[in-house]
């Protein structure tokens, strides 16, 4: 998948997550890598309901991307995540762009709030030479425990993290 456009949707009412990016990982060809795809402008919620560990917008190894200007919301456990590499071994994400999205809501369930773990509005795995998260607003994420608006996990580095807005 290499240079993609989906702008302007709604995505709601979901079984599993709204949109996924992943190519392959840096042992694989590169014919088969992922990139320079552009998220922006959807509305994304009410997802999660058959898969609940969905997410609004996963990037698995893949580099080069824009997501920006989303509306997240109301989704069992992530809104957005990006690397998918653990630790701080090679991968293939880097230069991705998170910008400007309002995610909010995230961790909900019509059984109660923070029926999952460990997650985040935001979250980042492995190394990640040249990403930005920036101007996003996160807010009211909810989990069992361990959840956080913008949750770097295991070898999340090289980033770049400025000007958002979190709460709650």
């Amino acid at each position: 998948c290499m240079g993609n456009r989906i702008v302007g949707n709604n995505l709601i009412d979901l079984g599993a997550g709204g949109v996924k990016l992943g190519g392959a990982d840096i042992n694989g060809t590169r014919q088969r890598r992922t990139g320079n795809n552009r998220i922006t402008d959807n509305e994304i919620c009410d997802g999660g309901i058959v898969f609940h560990s969905s997410i609004g917008i996963l990037m698995m190894h893949t580099f080069g991307n824009e997501v920006s200007h989303n509306h997240i919301h109301n989704l069992h456990y992530g809104g957005i995540s990006c690397g998918w590499t653990w630790g701080y071994g090679e991968g293939v994400s880097r230069e991705n762009r998170i910008l400007k999205n309002h995610i909010h809501d995230i961790g909900l369930s019509p059984w109660k709030k923070g029926l999952l773990a460990d997650m985040g509005g935001i979250y980042t795995l492995g190394i990640q030479p040249g990403t930005t998260i920036r101007g996003n607003i996160v807010h009211d994420i909810y989990a069992y425990r361990w959840a956080w608006a913008i949750y770097l996990d295991a070898g999340s580095s090289h980033m770049l993290i400025e000007n958002n807005i979190c709460w709650n």
